[in-house]
């Protein structure tokens, strides 16, 4: 890393006493990872922000601070105001500032540095860029796939990341990654780890928290924004709580094998310069489906994926596709399943549209038949628990739509299998290969 020439700073910010040790621990390079799972209104961004600037002027380099929807950056941030009056972007000193890129959200700094905020739901925006160090603001809410295309520049680098977030459950990336930050730490890797509760800052009398109750805001919500208790099921999860009584039950697990003796359907998410997600299916018995693998990638066109498929040993039965695969591109007058059957020969099936709430009630009804391979199908598992509905913090009221974000895709995959399941042409028995006697059924794995 180009460490650049090392600036007298002055800055016009006092770390909080709670705030220290992070703050410390990444100034002083005792750290390269920091983990804050702090209360609502502690002051996470405001830490984080006032770290990132002084560092990037300490050493010149391509700073990102992430965010899981680049809006998020703009309203939190580039334009925000904190508590004190004064907006994020003014703690920076101006004569450290040689300009700003407003549309980009790009802060360039006298002596190279670049400061950019960005949103995860683009996750090839910027991604490729040489960072020195990052933010990732609400970890949880974040594609945990910008991480891991992160994280590789950063160990090249000998860079750093700050990961300021409230939990979202047990079933979330965001649990995972402090859970890995208290190992690591305990065996001596450079690695911080905090979670602060209002019991622990004092900063929200209990008084305060008992009017937010009767504001009518669920106990849930107060359990993990203010008390960070990662025990409460992500909060507005539809189907969270189902699937951890079906893990109890044994329905995931790595003995979900593929059968070379029966054919693999898949179920599609067409993503437009967006995450474009598939699930691997074959039937099992007595109504049950083995969901055996699962595959997501992003900014291909469409003949990728094609060729991802015929890239496995597996023979198929139906490719299942939502209804906007017969939609038509205005250049070429032609639709996704035109295109796949005339470059690949491959016959895709269109599921019909229907009411998003029409296809959650369904996906609730089928899940108990659904069996998975936890390790092939683990991203796939991830998103189904982590799809939420969108929380009015307003009107404390949930709205009648789920939150788009990166659990989205690989959902509303497993909902075009859902509804898609009666179009699958093979049936359950006439066609499955029998012995003289009867008794051999390729299901029987």
């Amino acid at each position: 890393m180009d460490q650049g020439e090392t600036q007298a700073i002055v800055a016009d910010f006092t770390p909080r006493p709670y705030q220290v040790p992070a703050f410390s621990a990444l100034m002083s390079g005792i750290a390269n990872r920091i983990i804050t799972v702090w209360h609502r209104r502690a002051g996470k961004d405001m830490c984080a922000f006032n770290c990132l600037w002084i560092k990037a002027a300490q050493y010149k380099g391509n700073y990102g601070y992430f965010f899981p929807y680049a809006t998020q950056g703009r309203q939190a941030i580039w334009y925000g105001i904190t508590n004190e009056q004064k907006s994020f972007r003014e703690y920076i000193p101006k004569q450290l500032i040689e300009h700003t890129h407003d549309t980009e959200m790009r802060i360039t700094l006298t002596n190279g540095s670049t400061i950019q905020f960005i949103g995860t739901d683009n996750i090839d925006s910027k991604m490729g860029s040489n960072y020195a160090g990052v933010v990732m603001s609400e970890y949880p809410l974040q594609n945990p796939e910008a991480w891991r295309l992160i994280e590789p520049i950063l160990k090249v680098n000998k860079g750093w990341a700050w990961f300021p977030y409230t939990p979202r459950g047990k079933e979330n990336h965001g649990y995972t990654l402090y859970k890995a930050a208290e190992r690591l730490a305990a065996r001596g890797q450079p690695w911080f780890h905090q979670l602060l509760t209002v019991a622990d800052t004092g900063l929200i009398e209990d008084s305060e928290l008992d009017d937010i109750r009767e504001q009518g805001t669920p106990e849930e919500f107060i359990q993990q924004e203010y008390y960070c208790n990662f025990g409460v099921s992500n909060f507005g999860a539809y189907f969270a709580e189902q699937i951890q009584v079906l893990e109890e039950r044994g329905h995931y697990n790595s003995q979900v094998k593929w059968n070379p003796n029966l054919p693999v359907h898949t179920s599609w998410d067409l993503g437009i310069g967006d995450m474009t997600t598939i699930w691997f299916w074959q039937e099992g018995r007595y109504g049950n489906w083995h969901a055996i693998d699962y595959y997501e990638n992003h900014s291909h066109g469409i003949e990728h994926y094609l060729h991802y498929l015929q890239g496995k040993q597996y023979y198929y039965g139906t490719h299942l596709v939502p209804h906007d695969a017969d939609s038509r591109e205005k250049q070429t007058g032609k639709t996704t399943t035109d295109y796949a059957f005339e470059t690949c020969g491959v016959v895709l099936t269109v599921v019909p549209k229907t009411l998003v709430q029409t296809q959650i009630d369904a996906t609730h009804r089928f899940l108990p038949l659904v069996h998975a391979n936890s390790e092939t199908c683990q991203d796939g598992l991830s998103a189904l628990k982590n799809y939420e509905r969108t929380w009015d913090s307003n009107a404390k009221v949930f709205r009648p739509k789920p939150n788009h974000n990166w659990a989205s895709h690989g959902t509303d995959s497993f909902k075009t299998f859902v509804m898609g399941v009666g179009l699958i042409a093979s049936s359950r028995d006439d066609k499955l290969p029998t012995t003289s006697d009867g008794d051999f059924d390729p299901r029987d794995y």
